[in-house]
């Protein structure tokens, strides 16, 4: 993935919720397991996809994610929130749908 299609993943009506990880973070790990139950509970009004830091070191740093892992949201390619520690399904649910519904 470089920079053009990442911006166009991002630039869409429907938000994307981007997680920045590494497969060599335990950390990581956890935020995966709370995306995949994010995903079954409000998947179909949003993207979620996972980019891998290591892979992707130049987008990592670009969007400031060098510390993994991190949670970006956007909606019509603009950055509306960002977080970089874990948080529960039910608050980045929550923090999704008052940031994008």
């Amino acid at each position: 993935m470089n920079g053009i299609d990442f911006n166009q993943i991002i630039n869409t009506e429907t938000p994307v919720l981007v997680s920045i990880s590494s497969r060599y973070c335990d950390p990581c790990f956890l935020q995966k397991m709370i995306l995949d139950k994010v995903k079954k509970y409000i998947g179909q009004k949003i993207f979620i996809i996972s980019i891998d830091a290591d892979n992707y070191q130049e987008l990592a740093a670009e969007h400031n994610a060098i510390d993994k892992p991190a949670l970006l949201l956007f909606t019509n390619g603009k950055l509306i929130w960002k977080q970089k520690e874990i948080l529960s399904t039910k608050e980045i649910i929550q923090i999704v749908l008052e940031k994008t519904f």
